[in-house]
């Protein structure tokens, strides 16, 4: 889990409760953005609960970020390292039961295993529970593993009123700040006081943090969602909530169960028994509603259509003479007789392991980095299968070596006789070991390329 605070104690506060609270504005900050909002309002649409975020006017909110950003930079900085901005809001609650707003959890915007995303929340009046003191549920943000998203299926609407009684209410001086998890159960209580409360809002997250989005296609299945990889500044371009991103790239679907959750299960909740229900791939082909590969892998539509539906695709990548040169350099650098199913990358010397990586991937990288998008090479091996059943492998599957729900690795595979499917081959019946090169590629987006690399050097695979 990355963490962007820089302060232990708060770091390890905020991992237990999902939240703490602190001085963060000064009055004449609040002063400017009392003046800015003021300007703002004729503008926009605040009816009931609204934020500035639904607004279309993409320049508008450009600029009251622009202005807004200097007032709060210094304190931001003070308190977190390895950040970036996802934007900021004004947040309306209007008097009486028109801004009244249930118990709830913000989008899940992220891998939420690895990374979290935070919201800062600035009162610019005194915050009391006459006019809207928010309320948070302490732990509830380690409760569950359930999506969420503006128009996703809400699991704990049936046992929100079981879960109230554990609320919190953290009325906020002009200026303080609450800085909570997206996940925690949060809600406020109802504003009374006769006149709209205003807040401001501003989303961070760790700098390498990829973001998601989920969304339920009308009509599709109750457990099958669409993930989409959104960009930075996704909180400003978003504004027709519910509707499906224009902005971002399809990563797929998924199924994920989000039927509600019951009266036992919010015992089990408060009594901090998680609640964690499992995503995964839908790789059927019948019921997709987009014209969209599963995975954007390679440049080539096509291919990844028919990548994602057979789990693997057949493609053009060596000629002859590199095929040639290949086998020519493992004959002359592999000394010992190929007698069973071998991979070069078993070898016990480590320098002749790197030598043959290095070849392979010298050959190879330039022809993949024009086929594929967005990858990376993992390490390159030679595999020879012998004659007779000592060559024999029986049918598997490669190792798991990366969150499969998100990315795979693909094997390019080539050989003297043909192309190779990486399916079950029986014993080789020519003379000469069945020679084989393999470049392993993991397709996954760069921001989490650091943390998911690895150095596979020493796997092998058929």
């Amino acid at each position: 889990m990355f963490s962007i605070f820089r302060d232990p104690e708060l770091c390890a506060q905020f991992a237990r409760d999902g939240y703490v609270t602190m001085p963060f504005l000064g009055e004449s900050a609040l002063i400017e953005l009392r003046r800015l909002f003021a300007e703002i309002k004729p503008k926009v649409t605040l009816q009931g609960f609204a934020t500035t975020t639904t607004s279309p006017d993409l320049a508008l909110k450009q600029e009251m970020f622009a202005r807004i950003a200097p007032l709060y930079a210094d304190k931001v900085n003070h308190i977190f390292q390895d950040f970036k901005n996802l934007g900021v809001s004004f947040l309306q609650k209007d008097s009486g039961q028109p801004g009244s707003l249930p118990l709830h959890q913000d989008w899940t915007v992220t891998e939420e295993d690895h990374f979290r995303t935070i919201t800062i929340w600035i009162p610019l009046e005194d915050n009391n529970i006459e006019n809207g003191a928010i309320q948070m549920l302490p732990g509830s943000h380690r409760w569950t593993n359930l999506l969420r998203g503006p128009n996703l299926p809400i699991a704990i609407k049936d046992i929100a009123a079981e879960l109230i009684e554990g609320l919190v209410t953290l009325p906020l001086k002009a200026g303080e700040a609450i800085i909570f998890d997206h996940s925690i159960l949060h809600t406020s209580t109802l504003n009374t006081s006769g006149r709209p409360r205003v807040a401001l809002t501003y989303g961070l997250t760790h700098k390498d943090t990829p973001l998601r989005f989920w969304y339920a296609h009308p009509g599709d299945a109750v457990d099958r969602f669409e993930q989409i990889a959104v960009p930075d500044d996704f909180f400003l371009q978003y504004h027709e909530i519910g509707k499906r991103p224009s902005m971002g790239k399809s990563l797929g679907f998924y199924r994920h169960d989000l039927s509600r959750l019951n009266s036992a299960d919010a015992t089990d909740l408060k009594a901090g028994k998680a609640i964690r229900r499992p995503i995964y791939r839908d790789l059927s082909a019948k019921n997709c509603l987009l014209n969209a590969p599963e995975y954007s892998i390679t440049r080539n539509p096509a291919w990844n259509k028919e990548f994602a539906e057979k789990g693997f695709v057949l493609i053009p990548l060596l000629d002859a003479a590199k095929v040639a040169h290949l086998k020519a350099f493992f004959e002359a650098h592999q000394a010992a007789k190929v007698e069973r199913f071998y991979a070069s990358v078993h070898n016990p010397d480590v320098d002749f392991r790197l030598r043959m990586d290095a070849e392979i991937q010298r050959v190879l990288s330039p022809l993949l980095a024009e086929l594929l998008e967005e990858a990376e090479a993992l390490g390159g091996s030679f595999i020879a299968k012998p004659k007779g059943n000592s060559g024999i492998l029986p049918p598997h599957a490669d190792w798991n070596i990366v969150d499969e729900r998100i990315w795979r690795k693909l094997q390019p595979v080539d050989s003297a006789g043909g192309y190779d499917s990486c399916q079950w081959r029986g014993a080789c019946h020519s003379g000469e070991p069945q020679l084989v090169g393999f470049l392993p590629w993991s397709g996954h987006w760069k921001s989490i390329r650091r943390r998911q690399k690895r150095d596979l050097v020493g796997h092998a695979s058929p």
